[in-house]
């Protein structure tokens, strides 16, 4: 995942579910073997499950919005993998307690409290009210007065009269902007999954030979999922107000140069 160029977040949860089946169905397959290598492989096999656990118990609690938010926001699956997740464990995902409903509606509070708040009304205190004496009436050629306090012209000692007390910077604008945020994200949700071919990411042709090495990668070609999201948003589409979520997301990156050195440590060592 760290050689490629494109997004890699929104595969994470996938990969972990994939690595516990494979390991599953290994120690499955293994359990009743006698054979000495095969014990030993089985023996493997469940400690490296443990390890994985551990991994995983600590990853969750602390980043499991985070995870479910880019996997929801991968275009090309959504809630497509949730739902094959109850039908393994033969759930409705319609259900309450499937994990399909729990982790849209994790998602949608997700967006309401953290993008859709800061666009709502926020009672808003009155400009506090300036003394009298700081304003001194002139008289004017046409008979009326005006204050001689000069707005334009603050002091350290004025300013405090003029700034407003905790004034929200919201507008009914940007109180529609919030619904309409929380309504794309209900309508993307809703929607089947976007077709990689539909939005001009096509795989490359395998059976043409490839003069550039990194071309060989084309093998595991992913698309680029940001390339959709910028669509969305240069086009105005009915998504665009949910493409800033996914910049957020997706500018995460999740692996750690930590984890490759010490692959490349034990390369070394091990040759």
């Amino acid at each position: 995942m760290s050689k490629r160029h494109t997004v890699t977040l929104n595969h994470v949860m996938t990969v972990y579910n994939d690595m516990f089946d494979h390991m599953d169905g290994v120690m499955r397959a293994l359990a009743k073997k006698k054979t000495p290598w095969k014990e030993d492989l089985c023996f493997a096999v469940k400690l490296a499950r443990q390890k994985l656990s551990k991994y995983y118990a600590e990853v969750t609690p602390t980043t499991g919005m985070l995870l479910i938010s880019a996997h929801i926001l991968d275009p090309l699956r959504k809630l497509r993998s949730f739902r094959k997740w109850d039908k393994g464990m033969d759930i409705n995902p319609e259900d309450e307690t499937s994990y399909t409903t729990q982790y849209q509606e994790a998602f949608l509070k997700y967006v309401e409290n953290e993008y859709c708040a800061q666009h709502r009304h926020v009672p808003v205190n009155k400009l506090e009210m300036v003394p009298s004496c700081n304003l001194v009436p002139s008289a004017t050629a046409s008979g009326s007065y005006q204050s001689s306090f000069d707005p334009y012209d603050l002091s350290s000692d004025d300013e405090e009269y003029l700034m407003p007390n905790n004034v929200a910077e919201t507008t009914p604008g940007r109180s529609d902007r919030a619904t309409r945020l929380l309504t794309a994200a209900r309508l993307y949700l809703n929607s089947p999954p976007e077709a990689p071919k539909n939005w001009g990411q096509i795989n490359p042709n395998l059976n043409d030979y490839h003069s550039d090495p990194m071309e060989i990668s084309s093998t595991f070609w992913i698309p680029d999922i940001t390339d959709w999201w910028r669509q969305q948003e240069e086009t105005h589409s009915k998504y665009a107000d949910l493409s800033n979520v996914g910049r957020d997301i997706f500018s995460i990156i999740p692996h750690g140069v930590g984890v490759e050195a010490s692959f490349s440590l034990g390369r070394d060592v091990i040759g």
